[in-house]
């Protein structure tokens, strides 16, 4: 099933309840949602207490804002399959960024906003990656590979 991005109202910054919407609708049970509007760009999920930590959303495209909660919301997603462990691992977190790359499609927007992203992170907070996260060049290659047909339509 596809659900367009429009069916969420987008203005500058996703809001509490559109965030939860996504979450709720990409499968993360019993989340709680917490939104800061100031900081630099950054998103957290805490497996102790099912919570979901997003800050300066604003300062990205609306896809991107999806795309980064639903990174987030795989976390949860290998929580609840008892996949997660910390500190994380590269291979996890391309694993969650694939996981976000799918469902992104199945909302209904095209899989471009994971290379905007790391475009994104390089030009405004010099960051390529680290340790526990791996490259963005490797991530993006993994999230992009092998892509299902409704990816592959967004695209055309």
């Amino acid at each position: 099933m596809v659900l367009l991005l429009s069916s969420v109202s987008v203005s500058s910054a996703l809001t509490q309840s559109e965030i939860e919407a996504i979450v709720v609708w990409a499968g993360c049970e019993g989340a709680t949602i917490q939104l800061m509007k100031e900081g630099h760009l950054g998103a957290w999920f805490d497996p102790s207490s099912i919570h979901l930590i997003f800050q300066g959303l604003d300062q990205v495209s609306d896809p991107i804002q999806v795309g980064i909660v639903l990174h987030e919301t795989a976390h949860c997603l290998q929580d609840q399959q008892g996949i997660l462990h910390f500190p994380t691992d590269p291979q996890q977190e391309k694993d969650a960024d694939r996981i976000a790359v799918i469902k992104g499609c199945e909302w209904g927007i095209s899989p471009t906003w994971m290379p905007e992203l790391g475009t994104w992170f390089a030009e405004n907070q010099n960051y390529f990656g680290d340790r526990s996260h791996g490259s963005f060049a490797d991530r993006i290659a993994h999230a992009l590979m092998d892509l299902p047909e409704i990816c592959k339509w967004l695209l055309e």
